[in-house]
């Protein structure tokens, strides 16, 4: 792990491989729970077919300072400048869920600055959280524990304690990891006890509904690669069939029954998608 200063802020980050097809940059969900580590591993055997993987903890995440202003924005803004230090050509964005969204925001604002763009599981504005809160609704009546208030107070900042965040989370692991599912893990972190940053993702959670790229999706021209589980209960599939109706070069890896992390799901499916996609979409050699 090195830590770079990137924007008043100091951003940890971790990397293997060495670009000879490519820099793929992931950026990690869970807003102020989240962190590099699921990612990375799941990422990390695309070194094998020669990319270098560079995976980093958000500000106010994991191993990062809890340095503000925390704002999708600012986050966007801290991926150009970590993509400008470390790589200074244009990179394969990755970003998944909440990472997603800071992947989306980046990509509207940074054109030209990325050769392709990966979204996993994912939305292009807050309004999937209706479907979200449908869903847990639901799944209350079948799984013990889930409160379903809590998925409506959350995504407004309303969180009273890192202990309702995990209890919250566990209880609905079921639903959020389908086929991945195994009692007693964390679902924050892949079995590991995760992080939690309360105060990243009350601030987080709370501006999230100014999160909206809908009307912004088709000056996305750089290819894109949509890939989502048919379960997923958060960002739900429809998102990325929007997704790919309205980005121009987009294509859509969709996996019957896989859930939210379809990336662990499908591991190999999606790992071999993900090497043809860039290699079917070379990367421009005047920006290599």
């Amino acid at each position: 792990m090195t830590l770079y200063s990137i924007n008043g802020a100091e951003i940890a980050v971790y990397e293997t491989g060495e670009d000879v097809n490519g820099t793929i940059i992931t950026v990690h969900g869970g807003r102020g729970a989240g962190t590099h580590a699921a990612d990375f591993r799941a990422y990390a055997p695309l070194a094998d077919a020669g990319y270098r993987i560079i995976s980093y903890d958000q500000r106010g995440h994991g191993e990062s300072s809890q340095t503000g202003p925390l704002t999708y924005a600012q986050l966007a803004d801290d991926l150009e400048e970590l993509r400008r230090q470390l790589v200074g050509k244009p990179a394969i964005v990755l970003g998944g869920s909440f990472g997603g969204y800071i992947a989306l925001t980046y990509a509207v604002k940074y054109q030209g600055n990325y050769s392709h763009l990966i979204l996993r599981g994912t939305a292009p504005s807050w309004h999937h959280e209706f479907k979200a809160i449908a869903n847990a609704h639901d799944a209350a009546t079948r799984l013990p524990g889930i409160d379903p208030g809590y998925w409506e107070r959350i995504w407004v900042g309303n969180i009273e304690s890192e202990d309702e965040m995990r209890r919250n989370s566990a209880a609905i692991a079921p639903l959020a990891d389908g086929r991945l599912y195994r009692p007693g893990k964390d679902p924050q972190d892949g079995g590991k006890k995760s992080t939690i940053r309360l105060e990243t993702a009350r601030e987080l959670f709370r501006v999230g509904h100014d999160y909206d790229v809908r009307d912004q999706l088709g000056s996305i021209t750089a290819p894109t690669l949509i890939l989502a589980g048919t379960d997923d209960w958060t960002c739900t599939v429809d998102n990325a069939y929007f997704l790919v109706e309205h980005i121009p070069n987009a294509i859509l890896l969709a996996v019957g029954g896989a859930p939210h992390a379809v990336h662990v799901d499908s591991a190999r499916l999606v790992l071999r998608t993900i090497n043809d996609f860039i290699a079917d979409h070379p990367i421009d050699a005047s920006h290599a």
